[in-house]
């Protein structure tokens, strides 16, 4: 049966560490030219290549990809909605394992974000430090004795870190907790969200749980608070979940399977319809209910997205093409399930 690869990860997905930075010697995105956007991708990308791992990174300049292949990139949270934005200068810079990315001139001039399985915030700002901290022997950043790393949005400046640990949380959706642990999580100076769209929220039942202050608080700081935070509402789903199941375990049980055998035996799958399907798989995996791996359902979720999808499989241009194409990788994917 499978076992956990990563810390919490029957409860939290993986963990993202962004830093946004900006050279002290160039304007802001909003005062640049394109010859100042280009010297920005150069500085990093001849960097980034002079270093031991510099061939891990794959170089990817947004204006030379598909609307199909710019959207599957946000769809596996390797860039931002932002890095499209300025789509002739955004360059983006992808380790090998993608659990690294570098976005050039987006909002800021560089967004370096670390990002892995389970419940891993401080190795994940271990990760993107270490490229911070690469960058800056390339010129100085723009830095405030007073207010810290200055930023295009003033809600960014002091460390200039958005941090990010995402929780499924099936079991405290079903329960209409959702709201009164979002609220707890606002107090403790943190926002809570859904990851996906509203209307998919109650489907996928997948949560963001992120710091909202960057000023005044030290990196360490912020890391250990937020990771403390999704500790307690992870021991809090598996006590909802513990509770479902003894009060009902054939019921929840039932429920789970069909799902499963939906997956498995189905012939069109719809996107709206498998992020329902694949949140009770998920759940059946770290309850131990099926022989699949996290790893594995959390590599589905991503890759049977609308747009990875298109990507994988160009031909299947019609909706009704890419529902069939999904359901034949589904399937694939859980023979041995």
């Amino acid at each position: 049966m499978n076992e956990y690869m990563a810390p919490e990860q029957d409860v939290v997905v993986y963990s993202r560490v962004r830093l946004a930075r900006n050279f002290a010697d160039t304007p802001f995105m909003s005062a640049m030219d394109d010859n100042m956007a280009k010297r920005n991708v150069d500085r990093v990308t001849d960097y980034i290549a002079q270093t031991p791992n510099g061939s891990d990174f794959e170089r990817l300049a947004i204006k030379d990809l598909t609307a199909s292949e710019r959207s599957s990139l946000v769809e596996r949270r390797l860039i931002s909605y932002d890095t499209l934005k300025r789509e002739n200068w955004s360059v983006a810079l992808i380790s090998s394992d993608e659990a690294l990315s570098i976005m050039i001139n987006e909002d800021d001039h560089i967004r370096i974000q670390g990002k892995l399985p389970g419940l891993q915030l401080e190795k994940a700002g271990e990760l993107a430090f270490q490229i911070e901290k690469a960058l800056s022997s390339r010129g100085d950043m723009a830095f405030d004795t007073q207010w810290g790393y200055l930023t295009a949005s003033p809600t960014n400046v002091g460390t200039a870190m958005r941090a990010a640990a995402i929780l499924h949380l099936p079991a405290l959706m079903a329960t209409g907790q959702i709201n009164q642990i979002s609220q707890a999580i606002a107090r403790l100076g943190m926002s809570m969200r859904g990851l996906y769209a509203a209307d998919c929220d109650a489907m996928c039942a997948m949560y963001q749980i992120s710091n909202q202050t960057t000023l005044g608080r030290s990196e360490d700081d912020i890391l250990r608070s937020l990771t403390a935070a999704a500790l307690q509402v992870a021991g809090h789903e598996r006590a909802v979940r513990d509770n479902m199941s003894a009060n009902d375990k054939i019921g929840l049980t039932d429920r789970l399977m069909r799902s499963v055998g939906t997956l498995k035996y189905a012939r069109i799958m719809p996107a709206r319809e498998f992020m329902t399907r694949v949140s009770d798989l998920r759940m059946a995996a770290a309850m131990k209910l099926v022989n699949i791996s996290l790893d594995e359902v959390d590599k589905l979720i991503v890759e049977m997205q609308p747009a990875t999808i298109e990507v994988s499989l160009p031909s299947a241009k019609d909706q009704r093409a890419q529902d069939i194409s999904r359901q034949n990788r589904i399937m694939e994917a859980l023979k041995d399930v």
